[in-house]
């Protein structure tokens, strides 16, 4: 009895799945759901109230010490934001992906009737947060201004296949980067992310100005 109120005091039985051999995978993660559920605010409290203050002083001590680089001038005026990786942390942040997937099963249906319901989601928001729910490497997704570039040059060839030539390609590539470099920059944010595109345009800007090579 001893023993039992002692695991009880440390929340033991929060921490195991208990189940039969038999169970689906529907079982298992309802029975998951529920258990986070019950840790939830235990979890909370603790990195609330012990954690984020604990590792915030020990950076602002190591900054003041010297022990650490300066932060980039991006982060002037910002504190910092932990980001919990542990499994336990892990396990929590699933339940985000399993909440996506879920509604994107009961739009499924509607979109069957209305083609122009899928037109609400932001089809890359979403592949960033099933990535961060269920903690891939983040070099497996292309950045913001890669992915924007790719889809003007994208959207420049299917211009010029429609226009039947390769030159009609790089007169409305050219249009789409004179007009929107400072849109998809803007999208990307300031700083460096945006002197990260204006780099990686460099070079098809170049390509538009000489025009296409002589076979």
């Amino acid at each position: 009895q001893r023993r039992r109120a002692i695991r009880e005091s440390f929340y033991a039985s929060l921490m195991q799945l208990v189940g039969s051999p038999t169970m689906t995978a529907t079982e298992v993660l309802i029975r998951q759901e529920e258990r986070l559920r019950l840790m939830g605010p235990h979890l909370g409290r603790i990195q609330a109230e012990f954690l984020d203050p604990l590792i915030n002083r020990v950076f602002q001590h190591l900054l003041r010490a010297g022990a650490l680089p300066p932060p980039p001038p991006m982060m002037a005026g910002h504190g910092v934001d932990v980001d919990y990786v542990s499994p336990l942390a892990q396990a929590q942040k699933t339940t985000d992906g399993q909440a996506v997937l879920r509604t994107l099963e009961g739009m499924a249906p509607l979109t069957a009737l209305d083609p122009t319901v899928a037109d609400v989601l932001d089809t890359d928001e979403i592949i960033r947060t099933l990535r961060q729910a269920y903690g891939a490497p983040q070099r497996i997704l292309r950045s913001r201004e890669e992915v924007e570039l790719r889809r003007l040059v994208g959207a420049a060839g299917l211009a010029g296949a429609g226009a039947g030539g390769p030159d009609s390609g790089m007169e409305a590539l050219g249009a789409l980067l004179g007009g929107g470099a400072e849109m998809v920059a803007g999208h990307a944010g300031e700083g460096l992310a945006a002197a990260r595109l204006g780099d990686a345009m460099g070079p098809v800007k170049d390509a538009i100005t000489e025009g296409p090579a002589d076979a």
